[in-house]
């Protein structure tokens, strides 16, 4: 056990830092860093249309300056800087958090109406010579409250009995992964963690909600009073990486009384006419390379933020520490209409859950690129913005002269989406950490708040307090009956259902469904704000980022420009533990604001935007990779790529004729000036579109060398690479050459024979490797059988254990004893009883005492008196003994 020893909570950006952090006992972390001033009780806030998003802190008690990174800032010698060590495994100094929330204290305090505080508040278990403790993380999470009382807390309220109103804003936590031990295994409540945050977040916590956090740690804020909810996912229970749980899909899970509870708060609150805002640790990655929940979680979910479309604004995450978005596809749902779960892929579960890799990360984002390119494209000459503005018929008439073909195409493509607002789509966004993996991070959302511009955020019970329902799941439930238009409304295709036939037929019944399938909105309902531009319509953010590199410049030097440390590694500037440290003024930077980014050029924070956004991203991968370069021949004669295109066709049906102004943004070279290799200067443009993503992705520490990473055939910093010649040109613009592979000399075959051999026994490896999984299944399964049947029967033997405690609890040795004083005292009283009655009496005589006591009599009372006296002498006796250890030996 290690022992806490004093903190240095800093108030400001007081840049004479120690080279050594010592912590505070923890009761100190409850000392503001000014002294209270008695301010006059402040007059209600109004709404500005703002909130904070903060995430994954992860403040470190042990970290110490000019350590080494290698030993996660700890120990030994190294270049870990005075503010922390970006682009590093370690985590976050304190003297960061305290400069990060003292710079939200004189920047951002008064613009915003609520924090989202996604989690991560405990540094990682990233050193073996220093292992977490459960004090410790306790211990971290108090000293982030803090830090939020602060900076946001009521000076008049903070000693009030009232714990729920002591912030001018709202603040919603939730848990991270990493604010829990052992990190990511997170049990079936209530357990020790839940107690434990129901004490330490006990001021954000509505009253209302402490039985639903007190069940599995989820509950919900109005932050605005009946116009807006905050949602605090417990996402540890979706969390594929969390081996104490098993998915939403069974009732014995917590994951599926926690997506229950979801449903009915969400239809409670399109009940009040409500929207609501979903927020948490681990957001809902699902590619090729990362699936971040569990199958059935992600199915669940992904159906209720379809079906309560007019309710959800939109999903905000952290974890993942890059600066990137995702959708949920309700194309991709498995559910029928009965509530079944079918056909899921086979995924094994991850044992553990560790940092990405910059190389797993870079895998990840193509992976993402790659999903966008599925994402379907508006006909050529149309943008997808253009068409959502008008209805389908307004569209159609608009040019009568336009071919059928060409309104059929915009026709399909409003199907595709899911209508004009694409509401085939959810959003979740996801946002970089403070932790300074890259450099730390702040972001500031914008809203819509027209009509409410004199409204104010919820301050404590002086506001409505939210309305708790429990859910109840009775084995015996009633399921509400599920219309046909509901399960149309999520299904990747339309569910054949057998006619209703007139003839007079028995008709079947169908087994009750495992779960309520939600009901959509009413057809008549508008689409809700996370399609179309309303209240509550996320508008924008801005990005903030601290630049590490530059505060931690241990060296003066002048003339160089922000621009010249992006990019920088730590080790760059040489930075040494002999050095006086010299750390500019701390700040965060304004990375990019989304209303004002000409490349991103987002109108707002919608669905369609983003769409919009990754059909740009994903653009140059519709048309130009190696997989679309494969060539095939059909049986018909067509020639096709990877992908099915047909050779020779035109990739500008693919394009957006919105990017056309993104030429404007450089020079256009000379009308005939040659061009290198196959990408003209639209092409590049758009590479650089993916590339500023990425560069974004990771805060702007990743240098045009990085980009190849990302993009190895077609970034070579400013200059686009030729691509490879494609070897079948020569035969596509030859009709002779293409029949020439009907008729082929019979050497071709025999050197094909060799890779035909090669085929063969790669397809026997691999059908063994498939057996070979297969197998390492059915073991694990049955390894998780056995480990359930391990803890079921533990649990039984727990509560056997606890019964046979009771019954023998008259016999235990504290109750043996009081039966032992209790003998004592009672022998007492009857040799005085016994003495008083004999002297009472007049010596034993009778009739008032006028005869004396006779011999016999006496004799008689002598014999009781010892009698007694030896049975007292006896009690006394066994008491001695037991209080000097040598009986019993314990009481």
């Amino acid at each position: 056990m290690f022992i806490l020893q004093a903190l240095p909570l800093l108030a400001g950006c007081a840049w004479s830092f120690p080279t050594e952090q010592i912590p505070l006992p923890v009761s100190s972390l409850q000392q503001p860093l000014t002294p209270q001033r008695h301010r006059d009780r402040p007059a209600l806030r109004k709404l500005q249309g703002k909130f904070l998003h903060i995430t994954d802190v992860h403040p470190d008690f042990f970290y110490k300056a000019y350590s080494s990174i290698d030993s996660a800032c700890h120990s030994d010698t190294g270049t870990a800087g005075i503010l922390g060590a970006e682009m590093s495994d370690c985590d976050s100094p304190i003297t960061l958090v305290n400069a990060t929330f003292q710079w939200v204290k004189d920047n951002l305090k008064d613009e915003i109406d609520f924090v989202i505080w996604t989690g991560d508040s405990a540094r990682h278990d990233n050193d073996e010579d220093i292992p977490r403790t459960e004090k410790e993380i306790v211990d971290l999470n108090r000293m982030v409250v803090h830090k939020f009382v602060e900076v946001f807390g009521k000076d008049d309220n903070l000693d009030d009995p009232d714990p729920t109103n002591d912030f001018v804003v709202p603040i919603v936590p939730t848990f991270g992964n990493n604010d829990i031990l052992p990190h990511n295994i997170f049990e079936p409540g209530p357990n020790r963690w839940t107690r434990d945050y129901a004490d330490i977040w006990r001021k954000f916590i509505p009253e209302a909600q402490r039985h639903s956090f007190a069940r599995g740690g989820w509950f919900f804020t109005e932050v605005i009073p009946g116009k807006l909810a905050i949602f605090s996912l417990n996402t540890m229970y979706f969390f594929d990486s969390n081996t104490a749980v098993d998915g939403c899909d069974s009732k014995s899970e917590p994951g599926y009384e926690h997506m229950e509870w979801l449903r009915v708060q969400l239809q409670f609150l399109r009940e009040r006419g409500m929207k609501a805002i979903m927020t948490g640790h681990v957001p809902p990655a699902r590619t090729f390379s990362k699936q971040s929940w569990d199958e059935t979680c992600w199915q669940k979910y992904s159906l209720w933020m379809r079906q309560y479309r007019d309710v959800v604004v939109s999903g905000i995450f952290g974890h993942m520490n890059i600066d990137h978005f995702m959708f949920q596809d309700a194309f991709g749902l498995k559910y029928n209409r009965r509530g079944q779960l079918q056909d899921l892929e086979a995924r094994e579960r991850n044992a553990t859950d560790p940092m990405l890799s910059i190389q797993s990360k870079a895998e990840y984002l193509t992976d993402l690129r790659e999903g966008w390119t599925s994402i379907p494209t508006p006909p050529s000459g149309m943008s997808c913005s253009e068409l959502a503005i008008e209805t389908d018929d307004e569209h159609v008439l608009k040019d009568t002269r336009r071919k059928k073909s060409q309104q059929d195409k915009e026709k399909k493509f409003l199907k595709d989406i899911g209508g004009k607002w694409a509401e085939r789509f959810s959003l979740s966004l996801v946002s970089p950490s403070v932790v300074p993996n890259y450099f730390p991070t702040l972001r500031v959302v914008e809203y819509n708040i027209t009509g409410m511009e004199n409204e104010h955020p919820a301050m404590g019970r002086s506001q409505p307090a939210a309305v708790e329902i429990d859910v109840e799941l009775p084995n015996n439930q009633e399921f509400a009956p599920l219309s046909a238009a509901s399960v149309h409304d999520v299904m990747e295709q339309p569910i054949q259902e057998a006619k209703h036939k007139k003839e007079n037929k028995k008709k079947k019944h169908h087994p009750k469904p495992p779960f309520e399938m939600p009901e959509p909105p009413s057809s008549t309902a508008a689409p809700g704000p996370a399609y179309s531009p309303q209240p509550f319509t996320l508008i924008s953010y801005t990005q903030y980022f601290a630049n590490l590199t530059f505060l931690n410049d241990d060296f003066k030097t002048s003339g160089r420009t922000l621009e010249e440390y992006i990019g920088t590694s730590p080790s760059a500037n040489k930075r040494s533990g002999n050095r006086v440290p010299h750390p500019q003024k701390f700040t965060f930077e304004t990375e990019y604001n989304t209303k004002t980014d000409k490349r991103y050029r987002l109108a707002d924070l919608t669905v369609r935007s983003y769409l919009d956004l990754a059909r740009r991203i994903s653009w140059n991968i519709r048309t130009d990779t190696p997989e679309h370069r494969v060539l095939d021949i059909l049986p018909d004669g067509r020639v096709v790529d990877a992908r099915g295109r047909e050779a020779g066709a035109e990739i500008g049906d693919e394009t957006d004729n919105d990017d056309d102004d993104l030429l404007s943004t450089r020079k256009r070279k000379k009308k005939h000036h040659k061009k290198k290799g196959k990408k003209g200067g639209k092409d590049r443009d758009r590479d650089a579109l993916w590339h500023t993503f990425v560069k974004r992705a990771f805060v702007m520490t990743k240098t045009d060398e990085d980009m190849e990473d990302f993009d190895p055939y077609t970034y070579q910093g400013d200059t686009p690479r030729p691509l490879p010649p494609t070897p079948s040109t020569p035969i596509l613009s030859n009709p002779t050459l293409l029949s020439a592979l009907a008729s082929t000399h019979p050497s071709h075959a025999q050197s094909l024979q060799p890779l035909i051999t090669a085929l063969d026994t790669n397809l026997t490896l691999a059908t063994r490797l498939l057996s070979l999984q297969t197998h390492l299944t059915t073991l694990r399964d049955q390894t998780q059988q056995l480990l359930l049947q391990h803890t079921t029967l533990s649990t039984q033997w727990r509560r056997k254990q606890a019964k046979m405690d009771v019954a023998l609890q008259p016999w235990s040795p504290k109750a043996m004893y009081a039966r032992l004083l209790s003998g004592i005292a009672e022998q007492e009283a009857i040799i005085r009883a016994v003495e008083e009655s004999f002297l009472e009496d007049g010596g034993g005589g009778h009739h008032g005492g006028a005869a004396m006591a006779g011999e016999r009599e006496v004799g008689d009372w002598i014999r009781r008196i010892r009698e007694g006296t030896a049975v007292l002498e006896r009690r006394r006796e066994s008491r001695a003994r037991w209080d000097e250890g040598r009986v019993g030996g314990w009481r």
